[in-house]
């Protein structure tokens, strides 16, 4: 566990960051998660073996354990692309090799049901994070392997799931459901979902992009895995005592990609 000195946190940001001592062990693989539920990420951790909480600061709390004896950590993260940026960043200065990102989105096709689950080969960078780092021509793309490994753990478990492209945004209400909308977001909706659309993304998420481009850059290998929650296109949503079980599915994926990967 991260201590305080009189040069911040042991070299890392004491204001915004995850607060873990470099030394710590928390292996090579990390699944990090906008925790809807409010739940610090107990989804995933409850999935480990050996877990124990690290640290807790403001959104951010790291759980460390074992799955099938691979050392791997679960991270609640913030919402939006600069939150993300912040976890990607320090957990690469932690020795982290492997991110998977799971989450919530809102399909854009009325054939992506509520429910359904989305491996995301790329996502656009509608975010303002991923623009930080590189222009717009640079993609961001998931690593194949960790892709290909979510795709298999998926069939291991017997859950289906769409392979294709998410949009990352960071303005939540621009995208959301219509009857939350005011008349410049109902505009602005009505302007920019049927492009893409038509271009065949599948849904709308708030961290996808940041998460590919700041781990490509810094030499990670990265995923994402997301649950729909909600149907841009038909205005309906999932509430809480649906959406749990959901992404139980999801973090049971996420953690069976890791042995996968480890060649378990």
């Amino acid at each position: 566990m991260a201590k305080e000195s009189s040069e911040g946190y042991l070299g890392m940001l004491w204001d915004v960051g995850l607060r873990l001592d470099p030394k710590e062990d928390i292996g090579k693989y990390a699944i990090v998660w906008r925790d809807e539920f409010g739940e610090k990420a107990k989804i995933i951790a409850d999935c480990f073996d050996d877990v124990q909480k690290l640290w807790e600061y403001r959104e951010y709390t790291v759980w460390s354990g074992h799955v099938a004896g691979i050392k791997a950590a679960a991270i609640a993260t913030g919402w939006g692309s600069a939150s993300a940026s912040v976890v990607a960043e320090e957990l690469a200065n932690h020795g982290i090799e492997t991110i998977i990102r799971m989450g919530a989105c809102g399909s854009i096709q009325e054939w992506v049901k509520l429910g359904d689950i989305i491996v995301a080969e790329a996502a656009c960078r509608g975010d303002g994070g991923s623009r930080e780092y590189m222009p717009l021509d640079y993609p961001a793309v998931a690593n194949f392997e960790v892709t290909q490994a979510l795709v298999k753990a998926a069939e291991r478990i017997g859950e289906k799931i769409h392979l294709g492209i998410t949009r990352t945004h960071d303005s939540y209400y621009v995208e959301t459901n219509a009857s939350l909308q005011g008349a410049l977001q109902k505009m602005r909706r009505r302007s920019r979902i049927p492009v893409y659309k038509a271009g065949r993304v599948l849904a709308v998420e708030n961290e996808a992009a940041t998460t590919f481009v700041v781990s490509r850059i810094r030499g990670l290998k990265c995923g994402g895995i997301f649950y729909v929650t909600g149907n841009m296109i038909t205005d309906t949503e999932l509430y809480p005592d649906t959406a749990r079980p959901i992404a139980k599915k999801v973090a049971k994926i996420s953690i069976e990609a890791i042995k996968i990967l480890e060649g378990k």
